[in-house]
């Protein structure tokens, strides 16, 4: 499942709304904040052309007092959308199992159909060898040769159909997983 793309996006989703949920927290306190600079600038008059060394520094504290409980909701805001986020991954999870477990049913009946076709095959092209030797033998017609030819190639057309879609499933499969397929 780790491959999964949809799963990648969900669990990513799930650990930006845990650090939100820290932003939100940090919100409620005080904040201390250091701010310099240091640079160039003109000089004085009469020696205006003098590039003097020019700097400064400060120190902030910010502290709320009262807002209202903006941050409290936001907290709370953010836990239920990383509730809803989760959620979210658990229908990934589901929806990934169901993805895969349509895949495994697809090839088990691609595979049946396969069977079943083979035999098809074998009884097609016994037909055809009794229907040459009926109209070598003049019992039989033309249009029964052609009906045993038309039947081969019909049985050996589901045969192509059976495993196309037996390739589609595990494309299928390949894309639900996250796999690379070449």
């Amino acid at each position: 499942m780790e491959g999964n793309h949809e799963y990648k996006i969900a669990e990513s989703k799930i650990r930006a709304q845990e650090m939100d949920i820290k932003l939100n927290r940090a919100n409620q306190y005080p904040v201390i904040s250091l701010n310099g600079a240091a640079g160039y600038r003109n000089g004085y008059q009469p020696e205006i052309d003098d590039m003097v060394l020019n700097g400064q520094a400060g120190i902030t504290l910010s502290a709320p007092i009262f807002n209202g409980s903006k941050a409290r909701n936001s907290v709370k805001l953010s836990t239920l959308q990383l509730k809803q986020t989760e959620q979210g991954l658990e229908t990934v999870k589901n929806t990934y199992i169901r993805d895969v477990n349509q895949v495994f049913a697809d090839v088990d009946a691609a595979n049946a159909h396969l069977v079943n076709v083979e035999t098809q095959i074998k009884q097609a092209n016994a037909a055809n060898r009794i229907a040459t030797s009926r109209y070598a033998n003049g019992t039989g017609t033309h249009v029964d040769i052609l009906n045993a030819i038309s039947n081969v190639q019909r049985a050996m057309l589901a045969k192509a159909n059976y495993q196309y879609q037996l390739c589609i499933a595990h494309i299928e499969l390949a894309r639900v997983t996250g796999a690379a397929y070449y």
